[in-house]
């Protein structure tokens, strides 16, 4: 039965729940099995190359026939900018207090910078696969 909710019938699910991106942590296993349930899958595509993220995207379609997204960066890239050291105290960080305990892998402290050129690349993967939202 599909939810009276007017999120849900917009973006044709089940239930008001979308996944969050987690940019370079999110597998197609996942983003499939939030939509297969009947929330919204997204991948979290600002640290993903167009390559990985077209793998990603063919890697879904394999596995739900359900609505997913994509989550793009879409800061400028000075925004993106950050003091090295800063990033990578806050991965160490995370590595050692949660992601060792909860069985993801280790994060590095690169900082990756947006390019227009990517992110061209993203959306024109996302056009042609016909991604949804």
């Amino acid at each position: 039965m599909m939810s009276t909710n007017p999120l849900c019938k917009m973006l044709n699910i089940r239930y008001p729940i979308i996944q969050a991106g987690m940019a370079g942590s999110t597998t197609p296993e996942l983003v499939a099995a939030v939509s297969n349930a009947g929330g919204l899958g997204i991948v979290g595509a600002a640290r993903l190359t167009s390559d990985h993220l077209l793998d990603m995207i063919l890697k879904i379609k394999k596995l739900t026939t359900h609505p997913y997204g994509v989550n793009l960066q879409l800061a400028p890239p000075d925004v993106m900018k950050t003091d090295e050291n800063v990033v990578a105290t806050v991965q160490q960080f995370l590595n050692t207090n949660f992601r060792q305990n909860i069985g993801l892998k280790p994060r590095s402290g690169q900082n990756i910078a947006l390019s227009p050129s990517k992110l061209s690349e993203q959306l024109q993967i996302i056009l042609e696969r016909e991604v949804l939202f």
